[in-house]
């Protein structure tokens, strides 16, 4: 069998198409939420999203999420923590009472992170009550 260089040129131009993933868009994470962490001492926020849509069976490109942190919303933001894929929380227990946290979540994936989506500003304060273990004390 015999090829001109031609014919080889495009063939490895559209092989090299074919395993091309840049063009996959990965998207963020959605409705970023933080919250006091409930029924604490204190010194802890929940921050809560939805999944990427890429995070599925059916995709399974997201490795998982990077959960960052700031003072401000247009502040420098230091990584915290990570989560594996499926997951939709990350409690961050390292922060201090009455003091007002902004937090961004990216997907990550083979070809780098996603967009940032941004959390509400939160706060942590103690509760003296645990609600939940009410019943033990009647």
């Amino acid at each position: 069998m015999i090829f001109s260089l031609g014919a080889f040129e495009a063939l490895s131009q559209d092989v090299g198409a074919a395993a091309d993933t840049s063009a996959i868009k990965i998207d963020p994470p959605a409705n970023v939420v933080a919250y006091d962490h409930p029924g604490d001492a204190g010194g802890a926020i929940m921050v809560e999203w939805e999944l990427s849509p890429q995070d599925s069976p059916e995709h399974a490109l997201i490795l998982g999420y990077e959960i960052f942190r700031a003072i401000y919303p247009d502040g420098e933001y230091e990584s915290i923590g990570v989560a594996s894929p499926g997951n939709t929380s990350y409690v961050d227990a390292n922060v201090r009472d009455e003091h007002e946290y902004i937090y961004k979540v990216t997907a990550t994936s083979g070809e780098g992170p996603s967009a940032a989506a941004i959390s509400n500003p939160a706060t942590s304060s103690p509760e003296w009550i645990n609600f939940g273990m009410v019943n033990l004390f009647i």
